[in-house]
């Protein structure tokens, strides 16, 4: 092991230290701490759903939005909407193609739901495609309503494209440099 570390040029391990030590600075950052950028969806039909049903069950429907966000790493924000009415349980989900629902709200009996001031900023596990809301309730006994005014926005976070080409531009010239001097 030693013979062949003793085999390397000095110009050969100086480029494989930066190499290790640039790769140990981009993947000691947080991921997000790369560039984002948001998407702005904005809902153009009002939604109103009575969430009603029988008592004890379980019900769901989606809310989608279309385009699909892809890429979407992170809730941000809706920016109005909510629920009302004094019964049922109700949870409010991101839906992605690639992963699982993610929960971004859960409200109890008799807790009404402000969109705008309950929901906090959530990064998901890993970039996925985006394709709406679900609301999920149990009515006991009497509906909620649901409502998201036209106008709404939803506010998710992607990452930036060009970040990523940065650092891939930058390897390539950082390799294309090594091989000019070794030649």
């Amino acid at each position: 092991m030693s013979n062949c570390i003793k085999m390397i040029s000095p110009s050969q391990k100086r480029l494989v230290a930066s190499l290790v030590v640039g790769a140990f600075i981009f993947l000691a950052r947080p991921i997000n701490a790369l560039a984002e950028t948001t998407f702005v969806y904005t809902f153009n039909d009002a939604i109103n759903l009575t969430l009603s049903g029988s008592f004890g069950e379980r019900y769901s429907t989606f809310i989608p939005v279309a385009p699909n966000i892809l890429n979407a790493d992170a809730f941000v924000s809706l920016s109005g909407g909510g629920l009302t009415g004094a019964e049922g349980l109700a949870t409010l989900f991101a839906r992605f193609l690639e992963q699982p629902d993610v929960q971004l709200g859960n409200w109890n009996a008799f807790q009404p739901a402000d969109f705008a001031s309950d929901l906090t900023p959530l990064t998901f596990s890993g970039s996925a495609t985006f394709t709406g809301l679900v609301i999920e309730w149990i009515p006991v006994p009497q509906s909620r309503q649901l409502s998201i005014p036209v106008g709404t926005a939803l506010t998710v976070s992607v990452p930036e494209p060009t970040t990523a080409a940065f650092l891939a531009a930058g390897a390539v010239v950082i390799v294309s440099l090594a091989r000019r001097r070794r030649d």
